[in-house]
């Protein structure tokens, strides 16, 4: 148990982001760059860039196949929704706001502590 935990951890926190990312620039040009983009995202906000990077890669793949039509847009727009609400669930927001050395807004912080029950 010693050496297995660290070990899954070495492998699920640092070399399959990497593997994923590695995937993603040989799957071609835009699902490199949107696995590059929401790999990041997600790494800021969910501290683990591999669902970032397989939903840059899905979109990426669409794009390249058949182009900017409605079922690409659709998901893009459920990507951008899942990445914010998840921000917004995590305080993200606020913990952007405050590494900036910028004051949380009074409503922000009304509308976090009501959603979370406070």
């Amino acid at each position: 148990v010693k050496v297995l935990v660290p070990a899954a951890n070495l492998l699920v926190n640092t070399v399959m982001p990497v593997i994923f990312w590695l995937a993603a620039i040989d799957a071609g040009r835009k699902s490199g760059f949107w696995a590059t983009i929401f790999g990041g995202l997600a790494q800021l906000i969910m501290g683990n860039a591999v669902p970032g990077l397989v939903l840059g890669i899905l979109i990426g793949k669409g794009v390249e196949e058949s182009g900017w039509n409605r079922v690409t847009k659709v998901m893009m727009t459920a990507i951008v929704l899942l990445f914010v609400l998840s921000g917004f669930f995590r305080g993200f927001d606020m913990k952007l706001l405050q590494s900036f050395q910028l004051g949380i807004p009074g409503w922000l912080d009304m509308i976090h502590n009501s959603v979370s029950g406070k």
